[in-house]
């Protein structure tokens, strides 16, 4: 488990924590476990992994079923929110499709993406919202660890947050490129008619 990104349902019963399983062999997905906040605050023990349709499984060892999983690729850094404009959540989430960069080719996958959901379970289909690699790979431009912040709880319109470098580098191999910055991006929800 890693990289994680929480928050608290609309009814304020349930804290979920999104994270990505990092043990995946065949690829890396967006995975969800919850706690009860009847019974306390969010401490090891009082976790359930999301697995086969219900929070079933101990959230320290048990099995998962994964929310996101676009196999083959990684996804990562789901960062979900609620919009009362929309009345969904939201969640933001990496891209990365390895053999992208390691064949030379643009980022036609990889990228950011977004997410709506009613239930915190089911999300859907996903759209892109930024075309670039999202692994760190040196002298690549890329994009990572998104998040939405919306101006105001009942406004549909925020800003889109993310790790961005146009030519990844390091303090110590400046002649790379640059390091991250933390970069934003205007973004405006529609309702549809």
């Amino acid at each position: 488990m890693g990289l994680p990104g929480g928050l608290a349902d609309a009814s304020g019963r349930h804290f979920y924590i999104y994270y990505t399983d990092l043990s995946a062999l065949q690829g890396n997905e967006i995975c969800v476990a919850r706690c009860s906040l009847d019974d306390g605050p969010p401490l090891p023990g009082n976790w359930k992994k999301y697995f086969q349709g219900a929070f079933t499984e101990p959230g320290l060892g048990g099995r998962e079923t994964p929310i996101i999983d676009l196999y083959p690729t990684v996804s990562w850094y789901g960062r979900p929110t609620y919009s009362k404009s929309l009345g969904k959540y939201v969640m933001v989430f990496a891209v990365n499709q390895a053999k992208e960069w390691a064949d030379g080719l643009p980022p036609q996958i990889s990228g950011i993406y977004l997410a709506l959901s009613d239930d915190l379970i089911k999300w859907s289909d996903q759209a892109k919202l930024v075309s670039y690699y999202a692994q760190r790979v040196l002298g690549k431009q890329i994009a990572t660890a998104p998040t939405i912040l919306f101006d105001q709880d009942d406004k549909p319109s925020g800003w889109l947050i993310y790790a961005y470098s146009p030519k990844l580098g390091t303090p110590t191999l400046p002649s790379l490129g640059t390091p991250l910055y933390m970069v934003g991006r205007r973004i405006t929800f529609r309702k549809k008619p």
